[in-house]
Parts: C-alpha cells; sequence; structure tokens
C-alpha cells in the first residue's frame, strides 16, 4: 500500500514535520495511519506518536484550507486524540473548531457539540454543559442517534442537580424518540428515576409494573432484540432506586 510505505518513510520525522499529500482525503488518510500507529506504543513512544498524529490531523486544514468537510473531520479526530491525552484545553479548541468548518446537515456538529459538553460537565460546569446538549439535540438534520445522545444526556445531568420534573420532561422527550424499544426501557427507566427523586412513588411503582408488563413479550422473542430487551429490564435501575427511597423515607418518619 502505497500510503503505509509513504507513512512508515516519515513515521521519525520530528513531531510537526508532516509531508503533504496529493489531496485533503489523502491528508486525513496519512493522519489516520499515524493515530493507528498509537496502538500498541507505551510511555514516551506512546505520546510522541500521539503528538505526530495530532501534527498529522492539523495538517489537513494547513495544507488544504478550503475543504472544510475533511477539515472537520480532522478536527473532531484531533479533539479525540487530544481528550485521551488529557489535553481538555486543546480538546475543546478542536471541537470549536469542528463547528467553524462543519458542513450543515452533517453529523460532525451534533458530535462536536456533545463532546464540548462532556468536557464541560466533567469539569463540573452542568449549565455550560446543558447549553450545549440542548444545542447537539437540536442541530437541523443531525441523524437521530446524535439527537437522542442529547436527550440523554440532558436528562442525566438534571438528574444530578435533582431538577426532578425538568429531568422527567427530558426523559418522556427522550423516550418519544426512541430508535429502539432497549433505548425506550433506558428511558423510561431515568424518568421513574425522575419520580423517584422528586417522591412520587405511587407513580413510580405503577410505571415500573407497566414497563415491565409492556415489554415481556418483547423479552420472551429468540431474538437478538429479545435478548436485549430481556437484558434491559434486568438492569433497570428503578427499582433498586425505589426500594431505597422508600426505606429512607421510612427511617426519616421513625426519627422524628
Amino acid at each position: 500500500m502505497i500510503l503505509g510505505i509513504v507513512f512508515s518513510a516519515v513515521a521519525l520525522f520530528a513531531v510537526g514535520e508532516v509531508p503533504k499529500q496529493e489531496s485533503a482525503a489523502a491528508q486525513l488518510a496519512w493522519a489516520r495511519e499515524a493515530q493507528g500507529a498509537v496502538s500498541g506504543l507505551r510511555g514516551e513512544e506512546k505520546l510522541a506518536q500521539q503528538q505526530q498524529a495530532v501534527s498529522a490531523y492539523r495538517a489537513v486544514r494547513k495544507y488544504f484550507p478550503r475543504a472544510r468537510a475533511v477539515i472537520a473531520e480532522a478536527a473532531f479526530r484531533r479533539g479525540e486524540l487530544l481528550r485521551g491525552m488529557e489535553e481538555a484545553g486543546a480538546a475543546r479548541g478542536a471541537f470549536e473548531e469542528v463547528l467553524e468548518f462543519a458542513v450543515a446537515g452533517t453529523d460532525w456538529r451534533p458530535r462536536a457539540l456533545l463532546e464540548l459538553a462532556h468536557l464541560s460537565r466533567r469539569e463540573g460546569r452542568y449549565a455550560t454543559a446543558l447549553v450545549d446538549y440542548r444545542r447537539a439535540r437540536d442541530c437541523p438534520g443531525a441523524s437521530l442517534r446524535y439527537r437522542n445522545d442529547g436527550r440523554e444526556w440532558i436528562t442525566r445531568v438534571q438528574l444530578t442537580l435533582c431538577s426532578w420534573e425538568a429531568a422527567e420532561r427530558s426523559a418522556q422527550a427522550w423516550r418519544d424518540g426512541a430508535e429502539s424499544l432497549v433505548e425506550e426501557i433506558m428511558a423510561t427507566d431515568r424518568k421513574i428515576e425522575a419520580m423517584i427523586g422528586g417522591r412520587h412513588f405511587v407513580r413510580a411503582s405503577r410505571a415500573i409494573d407497566a414497563l415491565r408488563e409492556r415489554m415481556a413479550e418483547h423479552a420472551k422473542a429468540p431474538t437478538s432484540e429479545g435478548e436485549a430487551i430481556a437484558t434491559a429490564l434486568e438492569s433497570l435501575r428503578s427499582p433498586t432506586l425505589l426500594r431505597r427511597a422508600k426505606r429512607n423515607g421510612r427511617l426519616f418518619e421513625l426519627a422524628q
């Protein structure tokens, strides 16, 4: 493979010395080769190759400044690398570059927004994270998968913040747009968790029963989907949370 030969010839170049390829697509492919070479490395050797890959992705914009779609993908891949290297600030810059160059109607924009939101959430900046999760959810032309990722993480952050009513509404919106029965189970489980947080124990108990009843026949299907549904039902968080909440509530009442 010519690309592999070219890559091998320059693999030992100092970080930042990235050769120009014949097209933006080839430049991106060269960067992917550089990233792939990270696999199996350790310590300083791994770090050096990661830095080489970061430089290779950055070179796409340097050499082909008008190739917007390719630049957007290269910036996203660079951001992923930098995030893995625990370079949060540089990763944020890369994901913001995606927003600048992503072509309308593609998934690079919502994916970058999700990554920016994750960075903010990990830093405890929940309000900022919610803004970007909502922007991902509302991206025109975005795949349902990424819009639902936005809905899921909005719900999860609101649960973290104990915003029970908001979390319940968000979980319902996620459930309404679920791509599969397994995802519907996950969203409903989060919705019930919000009910429990709001101390609506009777509603929560009824919702658990209704979910199990609705999915019972689907879980018995001798298919991979049936197995996935059965596993999702077995993995529900809400029944355990409800038992704990009821027990803690009774203990609180006895202590008064």
